[in-house]
């Protein structure tokens, strides 16, 4: 057992009565520091909108008692709980270059100090004393509430980069139910204070935020953040719900279970990072409705507008006037609905660009949610995912099975399996290993691995897995099994490949892995309906491994068995780990060893153009059809292309 394990949080003793102010402490450290102040010139949104005048902020390195004070000497004596601790807002400054902790903004009401951690590298007594500073007054204090947004990653962050422990409120939850999404910081901050100030207050966290760039600005915008997060927290709407929530504790959980969510943590930041904060928007046709609104076509998919609460739109006209400040009503398929601000009125769309970052996706919220409850201790980890431990905490588990064990009854029903006929000794060994019956008591569910390159079957496998599985679960109340994608074309894949046998089985989800993190579906009592007993990833290789625990946590007391499917040569991204790169699974995976028609040609004349922002090759194209024609006209066949435009001119000619 680790140095944290034994280290439960206990219940906080009421803090003492607080005595009368007392007069005003200069920091006395010999260390520089600086004194600035923010007015309503200075920020990004009109700070006094939102009750704040003026607000002072102390940048220093080192941190001592005389700090401490100063700060709490910016708290209103109302600013408080009914225990008497004192309410403090908390946020990072996490900067793109390596994503380590560069400095944490603490607000009180009126004062915020910003402590600059980048300078320790070159001074580790003054850190050193300074985090042993942070750690008694404020990070575990019973004396002080830290409350912030997205508090499990800042968390997690002190642990990795201060080695300190941290307990806290997470504003943007509190007040949810279990499972519900949470919503941006700057989303939250508009509902309390009105949608008026949107891009400023979004600013903020666009701009030198969770990642950003080293400027001037960094003590500002943080410290904004922090008081932001404390205004929130005591907010009316928020604040009887910070004073029951659980707290954010890293000190609930195993040091490697922060080592996993530190490692998930960067690798999310990192592709956040790579997200664009502008973007142009492609349609193709444009009407405005007498009611103002504008109702789009979308030119294509991966551009295509989206409801996103963290995103404006700025709109340009036919004659030259651009509108700032425009939001997707509703977004369906291809069409999407645009309103104005105000009383402006668009007679003809000419472009439009999308500001700001995208959301994240419903699987990145669940994970989000997932790391909190660990940390609020409301999930735990060891005593019921075994799948979970499997893939993440290797040091406490035996490795996984290659082969389940069988039983001779089931041995019999697998060798009479009509679907797993026609696939070969590979295949076969995969199909048998994924249909085999469980033993909870003995396997404990089991985790495969099924790998092989483009054309060894991997779809055939699943489709013959699926209905042999459902073979042993004759009954309509049995387990449902379900086969999740990384995309909506995997899905639909599979999807033409089992409807083209004729296999009609309710009882088989096909799935991206986003739908099985709605929150919706669970509140509908869908996965209660279809309880998961078996399930079958496919494209495994493009998908993170932080993407998975809240589907194991969520189907915990039904799963069974686990088996991913994929190229483990693939990856959308390389720098992120996947399933596939884990050694202890790798050892045992199954390899499917025989490739099927898979063919390259090379086309010596043609040159690719651009089409929006993509590519295309006519050449290529004429090629393509004219083998169909003549050679796959009457067979099963897959075309692979990495372009949009080029899958579109395909599909196009195809149905002529």
């Amino acid at each position: 057992m680790n140095q944290y394990s034994d280290r439960t949080p206990k219940p906080r003793k009421p803090a003492p009565a607080r005595s009368p102010p007392a007069p005003r402490v200069a920091p006395s450290s010999s260390h520089p520091s600086t004194n600035t102040t923010i007015s309503g010139s200075d920020a990004p949104f009109n700070l006094g909108l939102i009750g704040l005048h003026q607000l002072e902020i102390l940048s220093s390195a080192s941190i001592t008692l005389d700090e401490i004070a100063w700060l709490q000497l910016g708290s209103p004596a109302r600013a408080a709980t009914p225990d008497g601790r004192v309410v403090v807002g908390l946020a990072p400054v996490i900067y793109d270059t390596g994503l380590e902790l560069l400095g944490l903004a603490i607000c009180t009401g009126q004062r915020s100090l910003h402590v600059d951690c980048a300078s320790w590298h070159a001074a580790k007594d003054v850190a050193q004393a300074s985090i042993e500073v942070l750690e008694s007054e404020l990070f575990t204090s019973d004396k002080v509430l830290i409350v912030g947004f997205d508090l499990q990653m800042t968390a997690v962050g002190i642990r990795r980069d201060l080695g300190k422990d941290l307990m806290g409120v997470d504003v943007s939850s509190a007040g949810l139910s279990p499972g519900e999404e949470t919503r941006q910081a700057s989303t939250i901050v508009q509902s309390m204070f009105g949608n008026k100030q949107h891009q400023g207050i979004a600013a903020l966290w666009q701009h030198n935020s969770a990642l950003g760039h080293a400027d001037d600005h960094g003590s500002e915008y943080s410290s904004l953040r922090a008081w932001l997060a404390f205004t929130c927290a005591r907010h009316s709407s928020k604040w009887p719900h910070i004073l029951v929530a659980k707290e954010v504790d890293t000190r609930r959980v195993y040091q490697e279970q922060i080592e996993f969510f530190t490692t998930a943590h960067i690798i999310q930041s990192r592709l956040e990072a790579l997200k664009p904060r502008t973007a142009k928007g492609e349609f193709t046709k444009a009407t405005t409705k007498p009611n103002g609104e504008i109702e789009i076509q979308n030119a294509k998919f991966s551009t295509k507008v989206r409801k996103d609460h963290g995103q404006t739109l700025r709109l340009t006209t036919a004659d030259g006037q651009r509108i700032d400040g425009a939001s997707v009503k509703e977004a369906r398929g291809r069409k999407a609905t645009i309103f104005t601000p105000g009383d402006t009125k668009v007679e003809q769309l000419a472009e439009f660009e999308i500001i700001g970052r995208a959301s994240g996706t419903l699987a990145d919220s669940q994970w989000q949610a997932y790391m909190r409850g660990a940390l609020e201790g409301t999930i735990s980890v060891y005593e019921s995912e075994h799948n979970t431990r499997i893939l993440w905490y290797k040091t406490r588990h035996q490795r996984a099975r290659r082969a389940p064990v069988v039983d001779p009854a089931a041995a019999a029903l697998l060798e009479t399996s009509p679907a797993a006929d026609r696939l070969n000794p590979s295949q076969r060994l995969a199909h048998d290993a994924i249909t085999a019956p469980f033993n909870r008591r003995l396997d404990k569910g089991s985790t495969l691995l099924i790998t092989g390159p483009p054309g060894t079957g991997k779809t055939s496998v699943i489709s013959a897995s699926v209905r042999t599985w459902l073979l042993r679960h004759p009954s309509p109340s049995s387990l449902c099994i379900y086969c999740v994608t990384a995309s909506n074309v995997a899905a639909k894949n599979i999807s033409e490949s089992l409807a083209a046998s004729g296999f009609n089985d309710f009882r088989l989800v096909i799935a991206t892995l986003s739908m099985l993190s709605s929150h919706n579906l669970m509140e509908n009592h869908f996965f209660s309906s279809l309880p998961m007993g078996a399930l079958l990833i496919d494209e495994a290789s493009q998908i993170r491994l932080d993407e998975y625990p809240h589907v194991f946590n969520r189907f915990k007391k039904t799963l069974e068995r686990v088996a991913f499917f994929g190229d483990a040569q693939q990856s959308q991204v390389p720098q992120i780990q996947s399933v596939f790169q884990l050694p202890h699974l790798k050892v045992d995976a199954f390899f499917l060893d025989t490739q099927y028609c898979l063919r390259f040609i090379d086309v010596a004349s043609g040159s690719e153009e651009y089409s929006g922002h993509s590519t295309k090759n006519v050449a290529e194209l004429d090629v393509v059809i004219s083998l169909v024609q003549h050679y796959y006209s009457d067979k099963n066949f897959k075309i692979l292309t990495p372009y949009d435009a080029q899958r579109n001119c395909i599909e196009t000619a195809l149905k002529v």
